[in-house]
């Protein structure tokens, strides 16, 4: 009997799982898209290696770059007004420098927090102060009578020591990672971003009188696909898009849209999105993101994730010559934009980054297992289910048929016999 037993037990054990199996199939793990094959099933490039190129949303094509005409640097215009207000932080006896946004960004500031606490290059006049807040997306900010905004005035006013009327003249620089949640529950979920996005600027702008300077960064990539199941955060390719809606807000700003309005100066902080461990983000030294890189839920950033934006963060700030002059503890200027800082950047056509023909990413049911990591994605219940909830009812079957042959022979054998045949 114990064989038997043992053979009902896996029987027991691959029909749960099949059945679990079948009802979870609709909710996907993480996948792995980290080579080269699977960037071209996405159809994603990094926005500072596609230049010129296009990438197509809905019936619009989007140009790749982080600014206008495919290139990865603000126009000097932009940058001539950003060294002046750089010029007038580094004069002050204190920045504050905030993160506003959802956990994830939150995550990856307290990373920069400890990492900026440690160096020695960062001024001590800058005062970090975490506003990011778990689960509180860009329609959580949009408005200004939302109680995320009282919570960083909070925060704020703890870290100045000041009232929290008072700590809102405080500010001066925000870092923004925002993005927006339910997206399939929108027609066009990328305009509905960049307005929440342009939203949360206006509230921010005149909330806080002494705000110069914000920097803003899109999503990091995120190892899920499954855009129709609301329940997911950001996947793909929306968390790769949303930095249109960063771009798109940005050049608005650039060419004079809110100049009414007394926008601070907008511009890019680092772009964090990479396609796994392709080394194709060239504009942040090859900024990878894989797999080990995320939590269970496929998007919110790891240990190793955190540390990566954390320090992607720091060396931004020491380094970017529009917030190095109050940043460094030294005062130096940073790093200059390169010589050929209005060109676009050139596609090694020898990297399958830069194959990306404009079209839309294909949805596949099953991503290619090409990198660390070891998961895959199944969208459809046939896909594994069904072959193993089979084999499992005919064991099951197979037992039971058996099974009531053999204890029926066991009732009737002589009782000499019982021990040996394991009834």
């Amino acid at each position: 009997m114990r064989i038997k037993t043992r053979l009902l037990s896996w029987c027991f054990l691959i029909s749960c799982g099949s059945f679990s199996s079948l009802v979870y199939a609709q909710t996907p793990t993480c996948e792995n898209v980290g080579g080269a094959s699977n960037a071209n099933r996405l159809g994603l490039v990094a926005l500072t290696e596609l230049g010129t190129g296009s990438y197509s949303y809905q019936s619009q094509s989007l140009q790749g770059g982080l600014y206008d005409n495919g290139i990865n640097f603000p126009p000097q215009s932009t940058v001539d007004r950003g060294l002046q207000l750089a010029t007038e932080l580094a004069e002050q006896d204190r920045v504050v420098l905030v993160s506003l946004g959802m956990s994830n960004t939150g995550q990856e500031y307290t990373s920069f927090m400890s990492a900026a606490s440690s160096s020695s290059e960062v001024h001590d006049r800058v005062l970090l102060v975490n506003g990011a807040q778990g689960g509180q997306t860009a329609q959580n900010w949009d408005t200004s009578n939302a109680a995320t905004w009282d919570e960083l005035d909070q925060r704020v006013a703890q870290a100045t020591g000041l009232s929290n009327v008072l700590a809102q003249q405080e500010v001066n620089v925000i870092w923004i990672k925002l993005s927006i949640n339910k997206i399939s529950s929108y027609d066009d979920p990328l305009a509905k971003f960049r307005q929440s996005l342009e939203d949360v600027i206006r509230v921010a702008s005149s909330r806080y009188p002494n705000l110069k300077q914000v920097f803003l960064s899109s999503r990091t990539h995120a190892f899920t696909s499954d855009v129709e199941n609301i329940s997911l955060l950001n996947p793909e390719p929306f968390a790769y898009t949303s930095a249109f809606a960063v771009k798109d807000l940005i050049q608005a700003s650039i060419n004079g849209q809110f100049s009414s309005e007394g926008f601070p100066l907008l511009v890019w902080g680092p772009y964090i999105w990479a396609e796994g461990s392709r080394n194709d983000n060239t504009l942040m030294n090859g900024f990878t993101w894989t797999i080990n890189d995320v939590e269970g839920d496929c998007t919110h950033p790891g240990p190793t994730g955190e540390e990566k934006v954390g320090q992607a963060l720091l060396k931004f700030f020491l380094n970017d010559p529009l917030a190095a002059p109050w940043f460094r503890a030294d005062g130096a200027a940073g790093t200059p934009y390169p010589e050929n800082a209005s060109e676009p950047p050139t596609i090694d056509p020898d990297n399958d980054a830069g194959t990306n023909d404009g079209s839309s990413p294909q949805q596949s049911g099953t991503a290619a297992n090409t990198d660390s990591g070891g998961c895959a994605l199944s969208n459809s219940p046939t896909n594994s289910a069904s072959p193993s909830l089979a084999l499992g009812i005919v064991l099951l079957l197979w037992f039971y048929r058996r099974k009531s042959r053999t204890i029926a022979w066991c009732t009737h054998a002589p009782e000499n016999d019982q021990e040996d045949i394991q009834c």
